[in-house]
């Protein structure tokens, strides 16, 4: 395996989640990921080495965790223990998952050099649901997926379409599937509406593709309001240990300063490039001011569009997510208006 590199690499205990790591692995490598799994990854080298080298290559690192799966960490050469710690220096996209009652200890109770641990988020894992279980691992996963599930998907589909026996169905076939690409033209070109509630908001996932910078202008003065926000500032954290620069403008009503200040306190505290700017500023144009949106590696923009991030009942197309060039670059003339004249939130600020 000298020289292989793989997207995610899965790490567990092998007397309590050796058969999740399994059905992870295979999963998984249906969906297009290259996958290390040490049962069925290693074939000659140093053990020890060669795993740690492997969670050097990786993206993603699944951590599958049985009852008590942390207890053995105590001990100085338990692999397990190694394979973290190798995951966190490295500032990988570590997703634990909690298998058999398993609960995340305090920080205080892991070993130093992995006590950062008990602060990810962990996914729960009964295996009755391990469908949904398994597609909340996806959404959360940095890696994208070989284009080996695309070539499948379309196999398939050339194969039940040829598979149709009347020519009256392979005719509809064929009309559908071209009326689904004509109905999809949008998506197709690099621009997506959705609702910030949908499946496919950017969020959380979106941001985990980031390989730069993020430029961010947040107005809608409610979001950070939702509890999901602890989630979604968790992941900037671990792309700010990879080494993304955040950027975050928060558009004030008059007088709101006060309200804001703890999440802009938390943000900077975070390692975020925090700045602030009231709604009333006579410099600049007044609608750019009621504006939000997140500008990503200066190539994809995602705009909301709403007063409230709260959910009003029915599905908006109040997110915009797009990567023409055209919008991105009138998004980064104005962020660029609206940074030069806010006011940086400093330590004085903390």
């Amino acid at each position: 395996m000298e020289g292989k590199t793989w997207q995610i690499f899965i790490s567990y205990r092998r007397n309590g989640t050796d058969a999740h790591a399994r059905v992870f692995y295979e999963k998984l490598r249906e969906k297009g990921y290259t996958v290390f799994l040490d049962f069925e990854s290693l074939y000659s080298g140093g053990f020890e080495d060669a795993i740690l080298t492997a969670v050097d290559s990786c993206t993603d690192f699944i951590l599958l965790l049985p009852e008590k799966g942390l207890d053995r960490c105590r001990e100085e050469d338990d692999l397990l223990r190694k394979e973290i710690r190798q995951a966190l220096t490295g500032g990988k996209n570590i997703l634990p998952v909690f298998v058999n009652g398993f609960v995340m200890p305090d920080r205080e109770a892991l070993p130093e050099d992995i006590a950062d641990l008990a602060g990810k988020n962990g996914i729960d894992c009964p295996m009755e649901y391990f469908s949904a279980v398994f597609d909340k691992v996806c959404r959360n996963l940095n890696s994208v997926p070989e284009d080996r599930e695309l070539y499948a998907a379309l196999q398939e589909l050339r194969k039940r379409t040829l598979a149709l026996d009347h020519g009256y169905f392979r005719k509809w076939a064929c009309i559908r599937l071209n009326a689904f690409l004509t109905e999809n033209d949008d998506f197709f070109d690099g621009i997506n509406l959705t609702d910030p509630h949908a499946e496919d908001t950017f969020g959380i996932t979106g941001i985990g593709f980031t390989r730069r910078d993020i430029k961010a202008i947040t107005a809608v003065s409610d979001y950070w309001q939702d509890p999901f926000i602890q989630e979604y500032l968790n992941r900037q954290a671990e792309l700010i240990k990879r080494g993304v620069t955040i950027t975050r403008v928060f558009i004030l009503e008059e007088g709101q300063y006060e309200k804001a200040r703890e999440q802009m306190r938390l943000q900077a505290s975070m390692g975020i490039r925090v700045f602030y700017i009231n709604k009333g500023n006579p410099y600049l144009n007044p609608e750019w001011l009621e504006e939000d949106y997140l500008i990503q590696d200066d190539s994809l923009l995602v705009e909301i569009t709403c007063r409230t991030h709260k959910f009003e009942g029915e599905a908006r197309e109040t997110e915009r997510i797009t990567t023409s060039l055209a919008d991105v670059s009138i998004k980064l003339e104005r962020f660029q208006r609206i940074l030069e004249r806010s006011a940086r939130f400093t330590e004085e600020d903390l």
